[in-house]
Order: C-alpha cells, then structure tokens, then sequence
C-alpha cells in the first residue's frame, strides 16, 4: 500500500528491489517514532516484526486507493527494469534463497535448478515467478506497483536520484535519513548477462520500458 508521510499531502508508492526497505524505515522512523526499536527489542514471535509488515508492498488498484489518496501528492523511486533484475537476483535469489522455499520437485518438474545462475534465472524468470511468491513479489513488473499512468504522479524520481527525493521531503517539512538496506550479495551486474539472457529480461519487462522509460 502507498505510504502516507506524516505532516505532508505526500504518498510515497513503493516498489520492491528500489531503495524500498531503506525508503520505508525512514518513513516510519518518522511517522511512528520507537517502532523500528521494538523491531530490533520486542518479541521475536509477535507481529509487527519486520517494517514491510506495517507498510506492506501490494499491486496497484485504483479502486483502493481513492480514499487514502485523496488530495494528495503521489511519488515514486524508479529503476531501470534490467538493473532491478540483476539487483533482485543478488540480494533476493543468491543472498536470501528465496527458492529455497519452492519445493525442489517443482524445479525438478520443469527441469530447472533450485540454484540457478543469473543467465538461467533471466531465462527462464517468469516460470521462477510462477513457482515461488517471493520471487513473483520482488520481480514482478513496475506496472504491477505503479500502475500505467505516469501522470497520477506529483514526481517520479530515479534511484540515481534519491537525494532529490530526500531533498523534494523536505522542501515539505520532514527531513528523512536513508539507511542502506538490503543490499548483501556476490558482485553480479548487468554486464555479466548474456545478450540472451538481456533480451529475454527485456521482454519480461517490456510494458515497464514503453509506460516508465522516460524514468530509466
């Protein structure tokens, strides 16, 4: 869901693998001073133990968002699809094994690695995604989290950008501190994709490139 920013008309819409755990501890540090201390203190086994329980990411649906929206400035933090990908596959695939939590049979099935390297990854991301939701979360196109339609947004900035985005805060009162979070993962980028694997990533994200690639 978006984030409202206490003290503005501003709503942040957060997208997964762009800053999104960094942009959205700031903002309940902000919003709800202490929480983030429960989370590090409290209870291990009683929610709300991680901030994407209190913000939780979810896809776009116009008819839901009317009421908490209303009158107010929306802003978004954009990534070149291709780079969120290859960045998604460090930190979620590599780093966190989130396959590991996909039955090996299903790999199996289909004839594809629960440890796949980045080029069968790319490959082959869409049956990953049908397979595991955490992958399916992570990956899935902008337009799942944005929508289709730049102009519904205030400002749109790009992860190059996130100084702006702090800075654009502030110009509305609240003064924002970006952790760095979520970043763990082998030294894997985009120029280690083969030109098979890069289109295949770009058909994957093809409506992300013809609806938000004045952002990238």
């Amino acid at each position: 869901m978006p984030v409202a920013i206490k003290g503005t008309k501003l709503v942040y819409f957060p997208v997964p693998k762009v800053a999104c755990t960094s942009i959205k501890t700031a903002l309940l540090e902000h919003n709800d001073p202490g929480t983030l201390a429960l989370f590090r203190n409290g209870p291990r086994d009683l929610p709300p133990r991680h901030v994407h329980e209190v913000y939780p990411t979810t896809d776009f649906a116009l008819r839901n968002l009317l009421g908490h929206t209303y009158g107010k400035a929306w802003i978004a933090v954009l990534r070149d699809p291709i780079r969120r990908a290859v960045s998604g596959y460090r930190n979620r695939i590599v780093h966190h094994r989130d396959l590991d939590l996909t039955a090996s049979a299903a790999f199996a099935r289909l004839g594809l690695p629960e440890a796949p390297d980045l080029t069968t990854f790319a490959l082959n991301l869409a049956t990953y995604c049908r397979l595991n939701a955490d992958t399916d979360h992570h990956f899935a196109p902008l337009t799942r989290y944005l929508g289709t339609k730049p102009g519904r947004f205030a400002r749109v900035f790009r992860l190059s950008e996130l100084d702006q985005f702090v800075g654009y805060v502030a110009q509305h009162g609240v003064h924002l501190t970006l952790p760095h979070e979520q970043s763990a993962g082998p030294p894997v980028g985009v120029d280690d994709l083969t030109d098979a694997a890069r289109a295949a990533l770009m058909a994957f994200y093809r409506e992300d490139y013809e609806i938000w690639g004045d952002y990238f």
